[in-house]
């Protein structure tokens, strides 16, 4: 068989190998955005280096695979790839086998030339002639290798809804945004970046802060970081990378005067709660619980330049909404603060329209924990973080797919929701 026949059967099994692993997920994550973007790091001089099982494509496909099974681990992933494979390497032995001996019957009836007794052998890589193993080990190897730049390019193409993310609330597209603490393992690697200042002793934790847009439960941004940092230093990129009209919720850790701005800047708005006490001044009065207040900027946050700080507004208008709601323990007050200052919008729909914030925890069941898991059972914290990018990746394809089969979740309250609730 000449060499160019085997290489072009080579080629197919390839082929065909992509395409059973990608089928599921080829209209959103184009096998082509994860190659080329291996060929941008690591340059064209790779496309000559020898034919190897698990390429960066592979196992970026087989990560993706395993992530919206039931079964996450590693073995399972494995498994599916190696039932691919073998089947595959299987078809291109029996199809090589059957040109080999059409060509030793052709030689045997042509006139016999002089010289050494021409060898019918296979031309096939070694990897292609015998089945796979079962053992995680080579597997491991190659995810650990693979760059996690192109986990994040395969999150951030899933980012893109098109338009099944065209539903907004009063002309603004919401996202929500929270923060979480996962605990890793306590390896002297993962420790030099996620010790816990105070906490030595205690396992190594680190901080997820992620964005989501509400009613598709699309991952907009994420990010990983140490507890060095809080929740209100990290949520600060995010920010500045909204478009505009964009309305975020967010608790009441983020009812802070320099994050106010920063919204405004983007052209967005904002509502949180006012569990703390903030003084105020009353502008003037919507109605018994709605009222515009004024805010005076206090104390500079240690995350904020003196420069920054010094070029920010010397006041702020903001809506306060005032508004009890049901308990176990009986009825109970409540504060909301807003940007939002179209006295044409109710301030029921500005409380109904916070209420839902807790989208965030319950869009995608068991989340935090998922995270955690696939966070903590890392040694090292390069890994840790393409691990959970890795997850994300799979969070983004799921709901993506949701929406296109299934109407975006209700961005308005139904009839009566707010039955149960007084505004005073």
């Amino acid at each position: 068989m000449k060499l160019n026949e085997s290489l072009s059967m080579s080629m197919r099994v390839k082929e065909t190998l992509r395409a059973d692993l990608s089928h599921t997920f080829a209209e959103d994550i184009p096998v082509s955005l994860i190659e080329n973007k291996f060929l941008e790091l690591k340059g064209e001089s790779k496309k000559g280096s020898r034919e190897r099982v698990f390429t960066p494509v592979n196992v970026m496909l087989i990560m993706l695979l395993s992530a919206i099974e039931e079964d996450k681990s590693m073995q399972q992933g494995l498994n599916i790839f190696k039932a691919v494979f073998d089947r595959r390497c299987m078809e291109a032995q029996q199809a090589e086998a059957e040109m080999l001996n059409e060509e030793r019957v052709n030689d045997e009836q042509s006139p016999k030339k002089a010289g050494r007794p021409k060898q019918y052998k296979s031309r096939l890589p070694k990897s292609y002639q015998q089945p796979l193993s079962d053992n995680t080990a080579a597997y491991a190897v190659a995810r650990k290798k693979l760059d996690t730049e192109i986990v994040r390019t395969v999150y951030e193409h899933c980012a893109d809804f098109g338009e099944l993310e065209k539903e907004s609330w009063y002309g603004m597209e919401t996202v929500i945004t929270d923060g979480t603490y996962l605990q890793l393992q306590d390896t002297e690697d993962i420790r030099s970046e996620y010790t816990v200042n105070g906490q030595e002793n205690s396992y190594p934790q680190a901080l997820l802060q992620v964005m989501i847009r509400q009613g598709t439960g699309q991952v907009s941004q994420c990010a990983v970081t140490s507890r060095h940092e809080s929740e209100l230093q990290i949520v600060i990129p995010m920010i500045k990378k909204l478009e505009k009209n964009k309305l975020l919720l967010a608790d009441d850790l983020y009812n802070a005067y320099y994050h106010f701005c920063l919204v405004l800047n983007q052209g967005c708005h904002m509502i949180v709660p006012g569990k703390r006490d903030r003084n105020y001044t009353v502008i003037r009065s919507i109605s018994e619980n709605d009222q515009i207040v004024k805010i005076s900027k206090t104390d500079r946050p240690d995350y904020v330049s003196k420069e920054e700080w010094k070029n920010l507004p010397r006041t702020l208008l903001l809506r306060r909404i005032t508004y009890t709601y049901p308990t176990k323990n009986g009825m109970e007050d409540a504060v909301l603060y807003t940007t939002v200052l179209n006295e044409n919008i109710p301030s029921a729909d500005i409380v109904t329209k916070y209420t839902m914030r807790w989208d965030i925890e319950i869009i995608h069941p068991g989340g935090k924990d998922d995270y955690g898991h696939q966070c903590a059972s890392q040694q090292k914290y390069g890994y840790a973080l393409q691990r959970v990018t890795h997850f994300t990746d799979s969070l983004q394809f799921g709901a993506k797919n949701h929406c296109k089969i299934c109407r975006p979740r209700r961005l308005f309250p139904p009839k009566g929701s707010l039955s149960r609730m007084r505004f005073v």
